[in-house]
């Protein structure tokens, strides 16, 4: 008891003492249980984080919580790269400047397997060192822009692959030819820069 005003006594309360134990039905350091985390993670996947976080009644910043959580807790534990079988690769501008992301994503899947920064042979070589001999040996259809450092890194590492043009650029090469037949085809004679 500790003196009051007055003189009198006063009780005062023992310090509360915050613990943290770890409880089989949620991950450390969450609010939230491994179901409602595992779900709004995977609403996060196929919807934006504001209409996910209006859904299930959260804030985005517990949202945005939420979701690392899950994918520090799960990485390291699937590898993305097994199962590859046709792969596509191609790069996104990032920032200002000329500043790129090569990507590889699984055709079977749809899903991003693989990106690194830097747009050249060495980079893109880190991906199949990443993959392995034994991996690139199974892949057999890869599609590229019409990148020639792409092919030649393909060549090298997965030379049993087919090498697919995107049907974008394809388009891009072919039309001025297919233009040029058709042209020449109905007599005129102009003269297309290809």
């Amino acid at each position: 008891m500790a003196p009051g005003p007055g003189g009198g006594a006063r009780w005062t309360p023992a310090p509360l003492a915050r613990s943290c134990r770890h409880v089989l039905w949620a991950r450390p350091g969450a609010k939230c249980t491994y179901l409602l985390e595992d779900t709004c993670a995977w609403l996060v996947k196929n919807m934006v984080l504001s209409a996910v976080a209006v859904f299930l009644r959260l804030s985005w910043r517990t949202v945005s919580g939420i979701v690392a959580r899950v994918v520090a807790d799960l990485t390291g534990k699937t590898d993305q790269l097994d199962g590859l079988r046709r792969i596509g690769i191609d790069e996104i501008a990032y920032r200002k400047g000329q500043r790129y992301l090569p990507c590889v994503v699984d055709h079977d899947t749809g899903r991003l397997v693989w990106a690194h920064e830097g747009r050249n042979k060495d980079t893109l070589s880190t991906f199949f060192q990443d993959l392995g001999e034994s991996r690139s040996a199974v892949l057999t259809h890869v599609s590229a822009d019409g990148a020639e450092w792409i092919h030649a890194v393909v060549r090298e590492h997965a030379p049993q692959a087919v090498l697919c043009l995107d049907p974008f650029y394809g388009d891009l090469r072919v039309m001025p030819m297919l233009w040029r037949e058709v042209l020449m085809g109905a007599g005129l004679r102009f003269q297309l820069s290809a």
